[in-house]
């Protein structure tokens, strides 16, 4: 049974605000239907649920990718003066998770980073870096994971 757009009388501005309340609220309360619907204005939740389920699961990705390559980042940083090219793998593998959530280093870790691709530069010459880095970018996540794991035994 096909549901009919509960916003198709309103007039553009109004659906632009619409949407940019919802997407500000899918940013920040996944899964918080009844705020979604008090702040749209929809008549009926169900109306409001069967427009906008799903979000979870994608908010769910976002968070577990964001998570991942922290760790990623993290096991770059441990790794660095032991196996510096596993680190480096594990750095462009973590930095192809940032291009895919459309993000960056926050400022919190940015130190962290840094000091990791000073120990690399110090271990390999950038050509090995680049090599390195290239490789984790391509690596899946489950293999960056397990490439990780496999340095830390």
């Amino acid at each position: 049974m096909a549901t009919s757009n509960p916003h198709q009388s309103q007039s553009d501005d109004e659906l632009a605000i619409r949407q940019v309340v919802h997407r500000w609220l899918d940013a920040t309360k996944a899964g918080d239907y009844e705020t979604v619907h008090q702040m749209l204005g929809h008549k009926s939740i169900k109306t409001t649920i069967e427009f906008y389920c799903g979000l979870e699961q994608q908010d769910a990705f976002r968070r577990y990718d964001a998570v991942l390559e922290a760790c990623l980042r993290a096991g770059a940083a441990i790794l660095a003066r032991s196996t510096p090219r596993e680190a480096a793998a594990l750095l462009g593998a973590g930095e192809r998770l940032l291009d895919e959530m459309r993000s960056h280093i926050d400022a919190t870790d940015r130190r962290m980073h840094t000091e990791t691709q000073v120990l690399l530069q110090a271990a390999l010459d950038p050509g090995e870096i680049e090599t390195a880095w290239k490789a984790g970018w391509e690596l899946t996540s489950d293999e960056a994971v397990s490439l990780a794991l496999s340095c830390l035994d």
